[in-house]
């Protein structure tokens, strides 16, 4: 899924390090959401909120026009801010951020050793399938077309495995 995300949003024109970024903070969000719903994982008690602190520097993570952009794909909103330690992505309707940051090196360590040899083949993939929607339809149906070639779910924890004709039959 972060593959996914971040092939979509460099389609929509966003730089490389930023789809990595909200790639794996889409795919986070999503797992956890599928935790809770399977019991997995509790709903964590209420924490506080670290307020933005956004200003206007030289961007580490790829943002080009300003260091704070809302992204927009796939029925969820991104804020993400760029930070001299990586990318920070937040709800945009807050004014608080968390304290992770995500760094798109370590999205693409995680990639490399998810996809292993295969990681150049699946991502020209992707980024080919991407290129068959409209910017607009990919926008909105980006995770419904996932949904349509992702992994059969073999249980929590347990590693599919991707088909690359389920994914071009997919964006045809």
């Amino acid at each position: 899924l972060t593959l996914w995300i971040a092939a979509c949003l460099q389609r929509l024109g966003y730089n490389r390090d930023l789809a990595l970024g909200v790639g794996k903070v889409f795919s986070q969000r999503c797992a956890i959401a599928k935790g809770r719903s399977l019991g997995v994982l509790k709903k964590p008690e209420a924490k506080a909120t670290v307020p933005s602190t956004s200003k206007k520097r030289p961007a580490a993570s790829g943002l080009s026009k300003d260091e704070d952009e809302t992204v927009d794909i796939a029925g969820q909103k991104f804020r993400a801010i760029s930070t001299d330690k990586g990318l920070l992505a937040a709800d945009p309707s807050s004014k608080a951020t968390s304290k992770t940051t995500i760094n798109p090196a370590k999205v693409e360590a995680y990639l490399k050793s998810a996809f292993k040899n295969d990681l150049p083949r699946v991502e020209d993939a992707m980024k080919r399938a991407a290129q068959r929607k409209g910017k607009e339809a990919l926008r909105g149906e980006a995770m419904s077309l996932y949904e349509e070639f992702r992994p059969s779910w073999a249980g929590w924890g347990v590693k599919g495995t991707l088909s690359l004709s389920e994914l071009a039959r997919a964006c045809n």
